[in-house]
């Protein structure tokens, strides 16, 4: 990182420059940079699913049971859930093929900032971009109009064959054609 870059967001050991970001120890180019997003963990979902099966099978315990110190260790437990399992909010980083989690936080203030802080790069990486402007301003007075698919043509020719325009074979040989098959010998 050179020191004329513009830095976006520097704390929590976390380094967003118009070229790096860094977070963790892990280093990504801002320009390889696919998708970033904060990612929730739905830890607090995990722990009411584990507390209501928790208290399920305390109740049975207690009926078949009828012990007070099973009903006293499911409430335990229903807490241990409840309490230990919560929400984790990450910066959630795509820069090949699989996602990666950095930067857990019980609050998501601080991913939703360094998120923003990345996004802020990328935009003007964008902006700066020459290629990318050129793109960007070019205006059409008139839109081209849309390409048809390979299946709206097929749906096209099979309105006609059962408009009764044309024949199977036609509809056939219209749609291998479409989809890039080779003509079937034993259709008939």
């Amino acid at each position: 990182m050179t020191r004329e870059e513009n830095i976006y967001f520097e704390e929590h050991g976390v380094t967003v420059t118009a070229s790096r970001v860094v977070i963790a120890g892990q280093h990504f180019v801002v320009r390889n940079i696919a998708s970033v997003h904060v990612h929730n963990n739905g830890g607090r979902a995990i722990g009411i699913v584990y507390a209501v099966i928790c208290l399920l099978i305390t109740f049975f315990c207690w009926m078949l049971f009828e012990s007070l110190e099973v009903a006293c260790i499911g409430a335990i437990l229903v807490f241990c859930c409840l309490y230990f399992c919560r929400d984790s909010f990450f910066v959630q980083i795509r820069s090949g093929m699989l996602p990666v989690n950095l930067l857990g936080s019980a609050s998501p203030s601080l991913p939703e900032r360094v998120v923003e802080a990345i996004n802020s790069a990328l935009l003007d990486i964008d902006a700066s971009d020459p290629a990318h402007a050129d793109a960007t301003n070019l205006t059409s007075s008139e839109p081209e109009p849309p390409i048809p698919s390979p299946a709206d043509e097929i749906l096209k020719y099979k309105k006609l064959l059962d408009a009764g325009a044309i024949s199977q074979e036609e509809y056939d040989q219209k749609k291998d054609q479409l989809l890039a098959l080779p003509a079937d010998p034993m259709r008939s």
